[in-house]
């Protein structure tokens, strides 16, 4: 009964430094994978920053004959308008509204914003120019 009761003790506490080790090991583990999340986030954003870098370059040199459309049509992007198009080329252009596109957009000019009710009739022959910025807004419901 001792022997049995002796070899219970080793086990037991074999087993207690196993799960010593064991919860090293893992501690390590983490910390590694966390060092490793860290190393991952601060790639992610590094490339973000060339993506974004890359599409101002790309749009500057696009600039001289390009606009820029954002928000809510159905092709936001880049595209050609050679020395001006009208409002209504552009969003054609750029796939025409979604249900969403509210009625209302910005034009950035040399840095300036200037606001459209496009659903007022002259505001579809207003005069884009190369490097201007569209904005179109999503409608709140």
């Amino acid at each position: 009964m001792r022997y049995l009761s002796l070899s219970l003790l080793t086990i037991l506490a074999s087993l207690s430094l196993g799960c010593e080790g064991m919860k090293g090991h893992y501690e390590s583990e983490l910390k590694k994978a966390r060092e490793r999340e860290e190393a991952q986030t601060q790639t992610i954003a590094q490339l973000q920053a060339q993506n974004t870098a890359m599409q101002d370059e790309l749009f500057a040199l696009k600039k001289a004959d390009h606009v820029l459309v954002t928000g809510e049509l159905s092709q936001p992007g880049i595209y050609y308008i050679g020395q001006e198009a009208t409002l209504v080329d552009v969003m054609l252009k750029a796939g025409g509204e979604t249900r969403f596109t509210s009625k209302h957009a910005v034009i950035t000019r040399d840095g300036e914003g200037i606001d459209i009710d496009i659903t007022r009739p002259k505001s579809s022959a207003i005069t884009i120019l190369p490097g201007d910025i569209l904005y179109f807004e999503r409608a709140s419901f």
